[in-house]
């Protein structure tokens, strides 16, 4: 499939910030911290580390009005297949135009591909003394799509379990992108997945 990379003038400017190849976001992550692994299963997925992340891009109609919807992803040529991040969802370019690097966007209904979702694992970004920041964490990328509007304290968090590790990442650190999104409407219908909630009394 070739990929569409010139676009006309009302869409490139929301269509920045992504591309082919690696991505220096400074230094590595700290030894020790706990990587969380996510809902992918290593025997049917592609290797994500090694995959450009791409976005996706669809523009609606709502009366006389354009709305673009773009989503985070990885795409993997040899299946033709763009892995978009489960729920997390932007109505404008997340990054900064970089003219040193080409941008790789999938538009939705004008460029064919296969589509599939993936839900990133979980972290928990620290904002000071027991306050915390749940997210949707892509640690190849180093990046963190935090939860707009909720924080959590220590007793909140989900119970240590060597089955489903999590990360708590540090407050100040120059390796870390963080943005802001609408929570995941999956992760809200299901609180338990990423907090400590109460037991229904019988």
């Amino acid at each position: 499939m070739a990929i569409q990379t010139t676009f006309p003038p009302f869409t490139t400017a929301i269509l920045i910030g992504c591309w082919f190849g690696a991505i220096s976001l400074g230094e590595p992550p700290p030894i020790g911290v706990k990587q969380p692994s996510g809902e992918k299963d290593s025997k049917k997925l592609p290797n994500f580390p090694a995959l450009p992340m791409f976005y996706e891009l669809t523009i609606k109609r709502q009366g006389d009005a354009e709305v673009r919807e773009i989503v985070p992803g990885y795409y993997d040529q040899a299946s033709d297949t763009f892995f978009a991040l489960k729920g997390i969802l932007f109505n404008e370019s997340p990054d900064p135009f970089n003219p040193y690097r080409r941008p790789r966007v999938l538009i939705s209904g004008q460029t064919k591909y296969n589509r599939a979702e993936i839900a990133p694992p979980i972290a928990y970004l620290t904002l000071g003394k027991d306050k915390f920041a749940p997210g949707s964490y892509v640690e190849e990328w180093a990046k963190l799509y935090r939860w707009k509007g909720i924080t959590l304290s220590s007793d909140e968090l989900p119970a240590k379990d060597p089955k489903k590790p999590y990360s708590v990442l540090p407050e100040k650190t120059d390796w870390l992108k963080v943005y802001e999104v609408a929570p995941p409407k999956y992760l809200m219908d299901n609180p338990e997945v990423w907090k400590k909630t109460k037991t229904k009394e019988k």
